[in-house]
């Protein structure tokens, strides 16, 4: 049975070597309700929507539609902001923290799962070469652009 160390090592060569299917541009809706669940639950406190926008790298407009969805379910609730009575403050409810958590739980019986069946040295290997490609990916395409640039 893999490890919690080996686990938290697959989760984090998935985010160094894949953020932008991760955080960028949440246009999967489950992508941008976990994304913003998992952000509220690591916050102190009630946030803005304006920081949980900023901080996902999401527009505004997106982060309000998720926010929507997350509070008709009960996920998280919304709070007049003291300090400014504009704006209001999201904060994630008990059975939204439940469902992170259960998230979470099965993300982490998923990559289990994954290390059991291939090991971590072949999923590492896989990484370093998404890694190489990527890196010659960008030389490449600086290339093309100061190519181009001289033409």
């Amino acid at each position: 049975m893999a490890t919690r160390q080996e686990i938290e090592y697959v989760h984090k060569l998935l985010h160094d070597n894949n953020p932008k299917v991760l955080f960028d541009k949440l246009k999967n809706d489950n992508a941008g309700v976990f994304a913003t669940l998992r952000h509220l639950s690591r916050s102190k406190g009630a946030v803005r929507a304006k920081d949980i926008s900023e901080e996902l790298h999401v527009s505004t407009a997106r982060i309000s539609v998720i926010l929507r969805k997350l509070s008709d379910r009960g996920f998280i609730s919304k709070v007049q902001n003291e300090k400014d009575g504009r704006s209001t403050l999201i904060e994630i409810t008990e059975s939204g923290q439940q469902m992170i958590d259960s998230l979470h739980t099965r993300m982490d019986n998923t990559l289990a799962k994954l290390i059991d069946e291939i090991g971590v040295a072949e999923i590492e290997r896989v990484f370093l070469i998404l890694g190489r490609i990527r890196e010659l990916s960008i030389e490449h395409e600086n290339e093309l652009l100061e190519e181009s640039g001289n033409e």
